[in-house]
């Protein structure tokens, strides 16, 4: 004999319908709202394909967000703006070099020069503020060269991980845009936001293009990193490693970057960069064009016979696992060179990307580099002086951006 079905059978099951779909919406919410925290406990957005969360800050937003994997004894920001230039003979240069010989690596501590050799210090290069490229290096126009041709400059008070505060000799050309590039890297601190990231500590560096002044701020920060420099230039190739010989921690290589290995033409632009008035007659403002029919030939031949290959090939001849930092400056090369089959492998396993980008000299090129950094995902993109930036995303913490 079946049971009644009567109203209160029909209510009892109603009500007990009601109460499992009250439980589970409750359990969704606490799924979803332990999700969140989570999430924002460890900062870390979702991985995703898309843009790269573009025009999302400047380094200030994000120089406090680095874990705290390996702390390092990085100084304060505070300490390199000490940083000056002063002038020197040659005598006084050989006066350096036994102090630079017994430091390797790591610099000549700044109190050496102090109390072994004051006299370096009475010619001081005036740092003066709001220059243009031109009056900033009028100095090298002025000053003759010395007998080896080069004009000899000290660095002085510069943070360095091992000593605290280093000095070192440099090299520089006469009436070239060398002295310019010293100021910015060692004076105006074109790279300082590594003077900030207090817990960051690469082991694998990349320095492509420039003169070789980068590789050597980056040394001193970082005397336990191996650091590959690469440069097609031979000018700009030779002085910047001169300037690092006593650094046993910078392989350098006269190579360029590009989708392939191949031979190209160096086009020299400094007209177009910065017009007819320009006052050096060397320049490493130049930037490269392969000889292939579909490529605009060069208004002014800089160098003719270059040779570049894949950042991936370099790196297994050099036996480079990855780079936790790259520093790129290569003049409009990048809209080839990021082209390269491996290139989102390479991407995918740093950690802060660093790129002046040159849309003007070659249409296309920062869009082969964001487009790079698309595929990959993870990065967040931000602004760093003239640099475009990019930061693994997973490398933040504890920083929320609003």
């Amino acid at each position: 004999m079946k049971p009644a079905f009567g109203p209160r059978t029909l209510l009892h099951r109603i009500r007990g319908r009601l109460v499992f779909f009250f439980v589970a919406l409750v359990l969704g919410c606490i799924c979803l709202v332990s999700n969140k925290a989570v999430g924002h406990l460890f900062s870390i957005p979702p991985h995703s394909t898309a843009p790269e969360a573009a025009d999302s800050g400047d380094w200030s937003t994000y120089k406090h967000c680095f874990r705290p994997d390996r702390l390092s004894p990085r100084r304060p920001r505070a300490i390199a703006e000490q940083t000056q230039l002063y002038h020197l003979a040659g005598a006084q240069l050989s006066e350096l070099l036994p102090l630079q010989t017994a430091h390797v690596g790591g610099g000549i501590p700044w109190s050496a020069v102090t109390e072994k050799h004051p006299s370096l210090l009475t010619h001081e290069i005036v740092r003066e503020s709001k220059e243009t490229p031109a009056q900033a290096a009028r100095w090298s126009i002025s000053t003759p060269p010395e007998a080896d041709g080069f004009l000899h400059v000290l660095v002085g008070k510069f943070p360095c991980a091992e000593h605290g505060l280093c000095a070192l000799p440099w090299l520089i050309r006469p009436n070239s845009t060398d002295m310019r590039s010293l100021w910015n890297h060692f004076l105006e601190n074109e790279y300082g936001l590594l003077l900030d990231a207090q817990n960051f500590d690469p082991e694998y560096i990349l320095d492509a293009g420039g003169v070789g002044m980068a590789p050597v701020f980056f040394a001193l920060l970082y005397p336990q990193a191996t650091i590959l420099r690469l440069d097609p230039h031979p000018s700009n190739f030779h002085v910047g490693l001169l300037n690092s010989l006593r650094l046993p921690n910078i392989k350098q290589v006269n190579l360029g970057l590009w989708d392939k290995e191949t031979t190209l033409q160096m086009c020299d632009n400094v007209d177009i960069e910065w017009g007819p008035d320009w006052p050096f007659e060397g320049s490493q403002q130049q930037a490269y064009f392969s000889r292939e029919p579909s490529d605009p030939p060069c208004k002014k031949v800089a160098v003719d016979g270059i040779h570049v290959a894949r950042l991936s090939s370099i790196m297994q001849t050099y036996n480079i696992p990855r780079f936790d930092l790259m520093k790129v400056d290569i003049e409009g090369a990048e809209f080839r060179a990021f082209k390269e089959p491996s290139m989102k492998r390479i991407l995918s396993e740093t950690t802060l990307f660093l790129a002046e980008l040159h849309d003007w000299v070659i249409p296309g090129a920062v869009k082969s580099v964001r487009d790079a950094f698309r595929a990959v995902g993870g990065f967040t993109h931000f602004a760093y002086d003239e640099n475009d930036a990019w930061i693994r995303t997973r490398a933040i913490s504890a920083c929320h951006v609003e």
